[in-house]
């Protein structure tokens, strides 16, 4: 080998190594390892795992091998991670019932694919550009472990003759179902005197499961001032003293949006269009929402939309659902605003597009097209037969 020859391969072999080391830093996963301690025979247990790439948006395709592939699952596949974002995806092992005790393994195979911004693959087709092996280890045993944490305890603030709301989020730590045992204790502003207490039971929860939970306070009676929330949640060891306020009517805000109104773009003479008004409360108290809207055709109102009545929490989004049924076609103009705690939101509006309905469709068009393709068939034939009339003679 020359030394020509010879300087050749060392570059190639060393564009490789770079290529093979920079496909290899564009995909990441973590935890290198996935181990699931303690389980009981058909139990449940989940563990999240962050995919990202550093370089160009891809997709990825999870697959399971080794001897508890069967008992493996993932909240979702084929996952779109963009660039340099993480995805976090759950793996969730369900062991059978009548599995010995033990140590049990597997793997699963992280394969990335190239994708474009709306995550279409691009370049050559299912091509896999690389492949990252986890491995996951199971340890099943008939010992029960029952544990929990409980953090992120709260008390809302509210206007006086209104109940206020406790917060919590529980995660069970153990390898069985549990539902915690919630205490509160709510003293006055010196933190001599307990005014109120209660006691809450949460929802069961699955091992490895985090949840938070809100429970109503009735404390519609309390006077003006400050208050003291002594909590504890007796099976996960977790305590906190909290403050909240009951405060003079009007001080808390109230803030709604109407973010849209959705509904079919086309339907049919006779169908019914479902209308709903998306709407977020953005404030800091509850309120009760509800649509009013028209709808408009030629520039005349032709029907009047209400919905019910909703009460929405803080911070969550709801739809105010009302329901339109056209009796002649063209194009709908649908406008309306939401009403909640004495205040509007401002106006939205879209459009409902009304065609005739499928069965005139077919009385009139479908007939039209069958005389015509039989006019045709009829000509068609005649000079068929007068071409063999000719023939003959």
């Amino acid at each position: 080998m020359n030394i020509k020859n010879g300087a050749a391969i060392f570059f190639s072999a060393l564009a490789l190594i770079l290529l093979s080391s920079s496909t290899i830093a564009t995909l990441g996963v973590s935890p290198a390892t996935i181990t699931f301690p303690n389980m009981l025979k058909g139990g449940f247990s989940q563990r999240a795992i962050l995919i990202s790439t550093l370089s160009d948006s891809m997709i990825v395709d999870l697959t399971l091998g080794g001897n508890i592939a069967l008992w493996i699952n993932f909240s979702e596949n084929g996952i779109a991670v963009a660039t340099n974002r993480t995805k976090s995806v759950y793996v969730i092992v369900r062991p059978p019932n009548d599995i010995a005790n033990g140590n049990y393994s597997g793997y699963i195979t992280v394969t990335r694919r190239s994708a474009n911004a709306s995550g279409q693959i691009t370049g050559m087709g299912n091509v896999v550009i690389m492949s990252i092996k986890v491995p996951v280890n199971v340890e099943i045993t008939d010992r029960q472990i029952i544990g929990c944490t409980a953090y992120s305890f709260s008390v809302d603030s509210v206007e006086q003759n209104n109940p206020s709301k406790l917060h919590v989020t529980i995660r069970n730590e153990g390898n069985v179902r549990i539902s915690a045992f919630i205490k509160i204790d709510i003293w006055d502003r010196e933190q001599q005197n307990i005014v109120k207490f209660f006691d809450f039971t949460t929802q069961s929860l699955l091992p490895s499961i985090e949840q938070q939970f809100e429970f109503t306070l009735p404390v519609e009676d309390l006077p003006l001032g400050q208050y003291w929330a002594d909590i504890s949640a007796g099976e996960c060891h977790s305590s906190d003293v909290v403050t909240f306020d009951i405060l003079e009517k009007g001080a808390l805000s109230s803030m709604g949006k109407l973010i849209q109104i959705t509904n079919p773009p086309w339907i049919s003479v006779g169908q019914t269009a479902k209308i709903d008004a998306v709407f977020r409360n953005e404030g800091k108290k509850d309120v009760t929402a509800r649509f009013k809207g028209t709808i408009s055709y030629n520039g005349q109102i032709v029907s009047v939309l209400e919905s019910d009545a909703i009460t929405v929490p803080v911070g969550q989004t709801v739809s105010l659902t009302t329901f339109f049924k056209p009796e002649q076609p063209g194009r709908y103009v649908i406008e309306g605003k939401v009403y909640y705690d004495k205040k509007l939101t401002f106006p939205s509006s879209s459009i409902l597009n009304v065609t005739e309905s499928k069965g005139a469709g077919f009385s009139i068009f479908t007939l039209l097209y069958i005389l015509i393709a039989a006019g045709s068939l009829f000509f068609l034939f005649a000079i068929f037969r007068k071409r063999r009339k000719h023939k003959r003679f």
